[in-house]
């Protein structure tokens, strides 16, 4: 039984991590930032919504870490609420992003060798955000 469950966990992981690469390769522009992958320590649930956000589908990283949230705790809490925070920037859901982005630097106190990289993806992905909000603003 450990096997069969073992099994999918890895090809999950080898798979994301494969991908990450090129997605977050480094940026084509000077002005693009792409964030950093934060992968989960036990949930499954957890490494498949860092998965889907790291391959652009943000709507299945939102169900994913939606479902995972509530059930997880230390530093697989902080990887779902980063992935809410930034899916839902992504999607210019400032305000739904906001409380989840909030949540996720307050939760960092119990796991700080995720400050700085969470602090630095919520701010890229916030930059991005703004930064388009202007271009449409002047279009």
């Amino acid at each position: 039984m450990t096997k069969s469950l073992i099994s999918p966990v890895i090809v999950s992981f080898v798979l994301a991590s494969v991908l990450s690469l090129a997605v977050f390769a480094p940026a084509a522009r000077a002005d693009e930032t792409r964030p950093t992958p934060i992968w989960a320590e036990q949930s499954i649930l957890v490494g498949q919504s860092t998965a889907a956000l790291v391959t652009g589908h943000t709507r299945r990283a939102i169900r994913l870490a939606s479902s995972a949230v509530d059930r997880v705790t230390g530093h697989d809490r902080i990887v779902a609420l980063h992935n809410l925070c930034l899916a839902w920037l992504k999607h210019g859901e400032q305000n739904t992003a906001s409380g989840y982005c909030d949540a996720a630097v307050r939760d960092i106190a119990e796991n700080p060798q995720l400050d700085r990289v969470v602090r630095a993806n919520i701010s890229a992905a916030q930059r991005t955000l703004l930064a388009q909000a202007a271009e449409t603003a002047r279009n």
